[in-house]
């Protein structure tokens, strides 16, 4: 192998390809056009990094929670995927979809973060677990035959996400114990839509376990505040608490949080937006009571 620099980082050559393609339809074809392979490191540093005997700093921050799935939670998750409707084209459908979602949404929480590397997770499935999860059988070689990484990809990139997202939200809800709720909105960093604005998402995810159990995009010209209740209505969250910044700190996400989702609520703050309150807040001596969940 050849290493040269290009600027400020090295590129490895690995050689030239033998001039295969790999249609839509599967399979490879040769078309007599080899194309050569240069690689480029990720980080500058990496050569550097990975030769140190001790792990970077950076590479040592608690990762998300891994969860391993059992075969009665897998049928579990496979079952929740029949309320989807499947907007696939008949013609070249082979994989079930709830096989390929169940696929998929496993994966991930084993920490996959790729389409390869879901297929990869696929592919040491036992027949007895992919027998379980209904995965597409092959009458000829009698053996069941987990969804390759294009078929996850296109029916990852096709599906209908927000129906997506609700399904496995409350599925994640009832195999995770969990006491507490955090809603927080970000900036997705590098996402603008065709006018140059900015992707606004409201999340809902899980205190511990770093598990997302529903997210919404904010419109360009809607208040994140009355999207939380939208965001959580149709989540069980009854005697969980559900914890949010100051933007929240609203009577009527309160009411909505207490009365119609029967759960408790920690709002983290009290700022410019709540003036009145804020100096009621004040006034009281903190130091003579501690405050404490109610029992009632």
């Amino acid at each position: 192998m050849n290493c040269r620099t290009r600027g400020a980082a090295n590129w490895i050559d690995v050689g030239w390809t033998k001039g295969f393609a790999r249609p839509p339809g599967g399979g490879y074809v040769y078309h007599g056009q080899p194309k050569r392979l240069l690689l480029y490191p990720l980080q500058p540093q990496a050569r550097t990094w990975l030769a140190q005997p001790q792990l970077q700093s950076e590479w040592t921050k608690t990762p998300m929670q891994t969860v391993t799935l059992s075969d009665a939670q897998m049928e579990g998750l496979r079952q929740i995927f029949f309320r989807l409707p499947d907007v696939r084209k008949r013609r070249g459908k082979q994989h079930p979809l709830p096989a390929i979602l169940t696929v998929a949404v496993a994966a991930v929480l084993t920490q996959a973060q790729s389409y390869a590397a879901m297929a990869e997770w696929a592919a040491r499935l036992t027949q007895t677990q992919l027998k379980r999860i209904r995965a597409r059988f092959n009458p000829k070689t009698q053996r069941y035959i987990t969804p390759s990484e294009p078929t996850i990809r296109r029916v990852l990139q096709g599906a209908n996400v927000e129906a997506l997202d609700v399904v496995i939200g409350s599925w994640l809800l009832g195999i995770a114990g969990f006491e507490a709720v955090a809603v927080d909105g970000k900036v997705l960093k590098g996402a603008v839509r065709a006018d140059g604005t900015q992707v606004h998402l409201l999340s809902a995810f899980l205190h511990g376990q770093w598990a997302t159990i529903a997210q919404k995009e904010n419109a360009r010209k809607t208040n994140e505040i009355p999207e939380l209740r939208s965001l959580l209505k149709d989540i069980d969250i009854q005697d969980k608490v559900v914890t949010a910044d100051a933007l929240h700190t609203q009577r009527e996400t309160a009411r909505f949080l207490v009365e119609d989702q029967k759960a408790d609520y920690l709002f983290t703050a009290v700022k410019g937006n709540q003036r009145k309150l804020r100096n009621r807040l004040a006034c009281l001596p903190w130091g003579d009571f501690p405050p404490q969940r109610r029992n009632d």
